[in-house]
């Protein structure tokens, strides 16, 4: 492979996390200012009133009832730290993306200028992989907080459906703080090397 094909992998690269990095600012204008409505994925809780006396010889996981709740003109903290379950792109997932967009316009910047062998690389490397893990345990929380709020806002009838917590995000990201001191570790053998010739 080439010089010029490698830049100009560097160059799609490039484009697509500034496009990212753009579209994800935008979708948190749109969300704080001109969103509507937020919308969670609920359950109904076997608390509820409406809950005859038939359904109490079925567990939980046997009726698969399901909907969504509708907040109307939210606050703006319900729309800075709700999720919002039928878009992929709330608050909490933007400034991840705008974090994630920065963090690979500068590894690449880096990869341009040839400076890959540095404490500077190592500390991006080490900082995605904290991002990573510090976006999977702050999901974590919204998620718990989230439930809290729903049966709060209910007053018991409904419950948060369960969502998806993907563990692969905090498996990467260890693994990523793992090879930036690695990389660390490589570059400060190569700085001895150096001043010993």
């Amino acid at each position: 492979m080439n010089m010029k094909s490698v830049s100009s992998y560097y160059f799609v690269f490039k484009i697509m996390s500034w496009a990212g990095l753009m579209a994800s600012v935008a979708s948190i204008v749109i969300s704080l200012f001109f969103q509507p409505s937020l919308e969670l994925t609920v359950k109904p809780s076997f608390a509820g009133s409406y809950y005859n006396d038939t359904l109490v010889a079925y567990n939980e996981t046997t009726i698969g009832v399901m909907g969504a709740m509708e907040i109307k003109n939210p606050t703006i903290v319900q729309r800075l730290f709700y999720a919002n379950d039928f878009s992929e792109f709330d608050s909490l997932r933007n400034t991840f993306w705008i974090v994630l967009c920065i963090s690979i316009i500068r590894l690449i910047k880096d990869l341009e200028q040839g400076t890959t062998f540095s404490h500077s690389f190592s500390r991006i490397l080490r900082f995605l992989g904290w991002t990573l893990i510090i976006f999977y345990l702050v999901e974590m929380l919204q998620s718990a907080w989230m439930a809290h709020e729903v049966k709060k806002l209910t007053e018991g009838q409904f419950r948060r459906h369960k969502t998806y917590h993907d563990s692969l995000l905090l498996v990467i990201g260890v693994l990523m703080i793992w090879f930036s001191r690695m990389h660390k570790y490589a570059v400060n053998l190569k700085s001895e090397q150096d001043l010993t010739i």
